[in-house]
């Protein structure tokens, strides 16, 4: 990962852990306030994107995540998703007495299809908001 996504990664979780402090404030203060679910939709959302720039083998730009992701969780969680499909498969592809065995055979292709599956039910949730 590059210092960009490295910087914008932490970025995201700082403002993710300021909307959580905004939460506990509200709560402890005993507020009945609706900002309280907005905010926990933004910390949701924050960490969503620190987490897809951790697990991503690309490096990602801020422009980058908000024309693709914009405000949407659910396309994140199915990016992460995606994400750990991919990282799963690399990190086990690295461990000799693993990846010469037919049950990893077995979960690449079980990974595959989940991908396709997910990819499939993104575009679909994508298709219905359009």
């Amino acid at each position: 990962m590059c210092n960009e996504s490295e910087i914008l990664a932490e970025e995201f979780r700082k403002a993710c852990n300021n909307d959580l402090e905004v939460i506990e404030m509200l709560y402890k203060n005993e507020s009945k306030n609706i900002l309280i679910f907005y905010h926990m939709e933004q910390a949701l959302e924050k960490y969503l994107k620190f987490d897809l720039i951790q697990l991503s083998k690309k490096d990602l730009n801020y422009d980058e995540i908000k024309k693709k992701y914009g405000h949407k969780i659910e396309d994140l969680n199915l990016m992460l998703v995606y994400e750990l499909c991919d990282t799963y498969t690399n990190t086990y592809s690295k461990v000799d007495s693993v990846n010469k065995t037919s049950d990893y055979q077995d979960f690449i292709e079980i990974m595959d299809s989940f991908k396709d599956t997910v990819k499939t039910k993104s575009d679909l949730i994508k298709e219905r908001h359009v």
